[in-house]
Order: structure tokens, then C-alpha cells, then sequence
């Protein structure tokens, strides 16, 4: 399923300020957000998030999606 994922982004050099980015991905039929960020990593190394899902320490995937805060391990993106 073709999607954009808009990012919110960070630039430590320069002037510091925060930034959107579309990403165009592919994601699986029934993909989570992190399914979504982990595809779009695959192509831009250079993005970079948090993540400790599937592993028992839970909350640290929290982003916000639509204005809405979920875990992006929960949150389909065909919601």
C-alpha cells in the first residue's frame, strides 16, 4: 500500500530548528506506523527514531499521528 509519512525532523547543525520531510513508502497490507518509519528507514539512513517495541519496554515507540498520540507499534496505518 503506497502511503506518505511526514516527519517531523531535527537539524543539529545550522540553526537548529525543526523541519517536515514527506517520505514516499510501500508498506504491507495491515502495517503498523513502525512498519511504515522502518521501510522509510531502509531507504533514508539518515533518518532516525526510538524504538525498544517487541522487546517488553513498552511507550518508547510514542509519536503522535494526525494530531493524536499513539504507540507507532499499535497504530495501523490504514486507520
Amino acid at each position: 500500500m503506497p502511503l506518505t509519512l511526514v516527519v517531523r525532523r531535527f537539524d543539529p547543525v545550522g540553526e537548529g530548528r525543526a523541519y517536515l520531510e514527506a517520505f514516499e513508502v510501500d508498506a504491507p497490507p495491515g502495517a503498523s506506523v513502525l512498519d511504515a518509519l522502518l521501510v522509510a528507514a531502509t531507504t533514508v539512513p539518515s533518518l532516525a527514531f526510538r524504538r525498544m517495541c517487541r522487546t517488553g519496554v513498552c511507550g518508547t515507540c510514542g509519536v503522535t499521528v494526525n494530531g493524536r498520540p499513539v504507540l507507532a507499534c499499535r497504530a495501523a496505518v490504514d486507520e
